[in-house]
């Protein structure tokens, strides 16, 4: 499905032909070669991959990253700077920019009990494009999150520094792409776009990109996917809106059943003293923390350093734990 209108100056008259960009093809996602995207629809650092990538040892290529045919999202050549800036309608439907959503066919994943999602992926981010990746397990009646991307620049940072999930997707943004479903128009925020339910939890999934860098979002993404547990329709929703932005290609879209690690509880030492100055250690995994009554409020130490060495201050008691 897709929202992408045609509002360039002159307009398109190609509305076939696989090799021009502007063709009504590129409207939607569509199933393309390499050799078909690196001559004739983006050369913005198409055959570019992640420097710091490896496949099973060896630096990634993009031989890996892509082969044969692929799915592909353009967004360029339509609605670009020579078009009425945002929010003039673009066309009768109010509609700007590209606007492109694609859902799986359902994968049979009941045999699987701990659902891995892997593909490989070719992502450009720019300052007003989005990329999100959601999944169900009743048929797409209802979806999950799995990963959105966004410019660095429009995440919202909340006061402990971590993202702030509903304010980020809730923005109202003024260069976005911007559609009209049922009746009601869509694009002002990068929340318009998800399926997911948009709660606080929805922050764990938003993951920055760098604005028109061709080499970071060139990469194997995993996931979890830990709702498709045994679940026999498992779909996957695929998600790209701009105006005027870069492209996102996915090949090689697979499962496997991967058990979580196993995270051995860490421990406590027995703490020392000698000089004055308390040494606290632990075996494991876990966090520091401390408080001044055993009712708290318990708050990480600054310095997770092991081991830990405290100089008391004579001011009161202090105490410690580990929380894992």
């Amino acid at each position: 499905m897709n929202f992408t209108v045609d509002c360039d100056d002159p307009p398109e008259t190609v509305s076939d032909d696989i090799t021009s960009q502007r063709s009504d093809i590129y409207k939607d996602w569509a199933v393309i070669t390499p050799e078909t995207a690196e001559a004739n629809i983006d050369d913005y650092g198409m055959t570019n991959v992640n420097p710091t990538e490896t496949v099973n040892g060896q630096p990634l290529t993009i031989e890996m990253l892509r082969s044969g045919k692929y799915l592909y999202a353009e967004s360029d050549s339509r609605c670009n700077g020579s078009n009425p800036p945002r929010p003039v309608a673009a066309d009768a439907q109010a509609n700007y920019g590209q606007v492109q959503f694609i859902t799986s066919k359902a994968f049979n994943l009941s045999t699987v009990a701990n659902p891995v999602l892997s593909f490989m992926s070719g992502y450009v981010q720019n300052q007003d494009s989005y990329g999100g990746l959601e999944y169900s397990v009743d048929g797409g009646t209802s979806w999950l999150p799995v990963v959105y991307f966004l410019d660095d620049a429009d995440i919202a940072i909340a006061a402990n520094g971590s993202i702030d999930g509903l304010t980020t997707l809730n923005l109202t943004q003024t260069d976005t792409a911007v559609w009209v479903q049922n009746g009601v128009q869509k694009g002002n925020t990068y929340g318009d776009a998800v399926s997911a339910p948009i709660n606080a939890a929805i922050s764990d999934y938003i993951v920055p990109r760098i604005n028109d860098n061709n080499t970071e979002g060139k990469r194997i993404e995993i996931f979890r996917l830990p709702a498709a547990a045994n679940k026999s329709d498992v779909r996957l929703r695929f998600s790209a809106t701009g105006s005027d932005s870069w492209y996102w290609f996915v090949d090689n879209i697979a499962f496997y059943n991967v058990a979580p690690a196993v995270v051995t509880a860490g421990t406590l030492n027995r703490p020392t003293v000698a000089n004055g100055v308390v040494t606290i250690s632990w075996t494991g995994a876990g966090t520091l923390e401390e408080a001044t009554s055993p009712a708290g409020p318990w708050t990480a130490v600054s310095s997770q350093s092991n081991p830990q060495t405290i100089t008391p201050s004579g001011t009161g008691a202090k105490l410690y734990r580990l929380r894992n």
